[in-house]
C-alpha cells in the first residue's frame, strides 16, 4: 500500500490524457469531427490531425462552421506565438513587421 501512496503523491500534479482516435458524431456541442492521436497536457489540447465542424441546423447554426483544425500538433504553439506577438504590439508600442502581420493573419485564419 505504501508504494501506491507514493505513486499517487508523485503523480498528483500530472494532467495528461492520450487518445488514439476520437470520433465525434453530433456530441454535446453539436460538433462533428475526429481527432487522431489527441494529447491533452495541462489543459492544452494537441492533435496529430484534428477537424471539428458544426452543420447548419436552422436554429443556432445558420451555416457550416469549422470550429477546430490541428495539423502535426501545430495549433497550440502557433496560437501562443500569435498571442505573444499581439501582446508585444499592444504593450510595447512596437509595430509589427509586414511578415509578422501576415503570420498572425494566417494563424488566425487556419487555426482559430
Amino acid at each position: 500500500m505504501k508504494i501506491l501512496q507514493k505513486i499517487a503523491w508523485l503523480t498528483r500534479k500530472w494532467n495528461l490524457s492520450i487518445r488514439l482516435l476520437d470520433l465525434q458524431l453530433h456530441d454535446g456541442d453539436n460538433s462533428w469531427g475526429f481527432h487522431l492521436l489527441a494529447i491533452r497536457y495541462n489543459y492544452a489540447a494537441y492533435s496529430l490531425l484534428a477537424f471539428e465542424c458544426r452543420l447548419p441546423n436552422g436554429a443556432e447554426v445558420k451555416q457550416f462552421v469549422v470550429d477546430r483544425v490541428d495539423i502535426l500538433f501545430l495549433r497550440q504553439p502557433l496560437n501562443d506565438w500569435a498571442c505573444d506577438l499581439e501582446e508585444n504590439n499592444m504593450w510595447s508600442g512596437r509595430t509589427a513587421t509586414r511578415l509578422e502581420k501576415i503570420g498572425i493573419a494566417l494563424v488566425g485564419t487556419i487555426f482559430k
